[in-house]
């Protein structure tokens, strides 16, 4: 497996929604919809800095791993499924 798949398997983002997520307009006042949209800032926020980590992270790691002499080591067994999930 590549490495960029095995931390792609770790993604923490989604935005599988149905539609019962969507509010329409009528439904709230102007007070929640501010807030609603605030929320909504903030979910993308959010999800752009957990790309841009990602990103920071694996540009370290490909570094790292392009220098690296000889075998490479098991990143699964450095690196366990619960901590990436933390992280990414």
């Amino acid at each position: 497996m590549a490495i960029f798949d095995l931390f792609n398997e770790f993604t923490v983002e989604s935005d599988d929604r149905d539609e019962s997520d969507d509010y329409s307009g009528e439904d709230m006042d102007s007070d929640n919809r501010v807030s609603l949209e605030k929320l909504m800032s903030m979910r993308e926020k959010i999800s752009r800095d957990i790309k841009e980590e990602k990103a920071e992270f694996l540009e370290q790691l490909y570094e790292l791993i392009g220098d690296w002499n000889g075998r490479l080591p098991n990143l699964r067994d450095i690196f366990l499924k619960k901590k990436l999930n933390g992280s990414l």
